[in-house]
């Protein structure tokens, strides 16, 4: 049995972001729909997360923790460093944050490369799982 390659998540990741920008671009959100956008988000996290639980847990435990940093910057540049946060310096400007750090306080570069319940892969599993589903990839799974 062949093993196959082993995606590139930065561009997997990159991929489903563009696409998930192009949909937002040509269906703007309205204020009579405001859950649009983060309806459409969950259904690509459980598309991504479908395809690619046990790869793509294998490869971030893998990973060390700059690499991780690296990957969630390089996916999402404006995210906040830490929970609270309300400006971020990427590439020597300083960009406001503070709507998102309001509103998504997990979604941080310290909780993310964390492991356990605040951490990117239970992020991605309690988003990607579909009713009746168990959130967390068994270790087996993951093998």
């Amino acid at each position: 049995m062949s093993k196959r390659a082993q995606p590139n998540w930065e561009e997997e990741a990159s991929s489903s972001l563009e696409q998930l920008r192009l949909r937002q671009d040509s269906t703007p959100p309205t204020t009579s729909d405001p859950k649009g956008i983060v309806h459409t988000f969950r259904l690509e996290i459980q598309k991504f997360w479908r395809s690619h639980a046990s790869g793509f847990t294998a490869y971030w435990t893998g990973l060390s923790q700059a690499d991780k940093v690296n990957l969630v910057l390089t996916v999402a540049p404006y995210t906040p460093d830490k929970r609270g946060d309300r400006s971020v310096v990427r590439d020597g400007i300083r960009e406001d944050v503070t709507g998102s750090s309001i509103l998504l306080p997990d979604l941080n570069v310290q909780d993310l490369i964390k492991d356990g319940p605040s951490g990117l892969i239970a992020l991605f599993a309690q988003m990607g799982c579909m009713q009746g589903q168990v959130a967390v990839p068994s270790a087996a799974a993951s093998q």
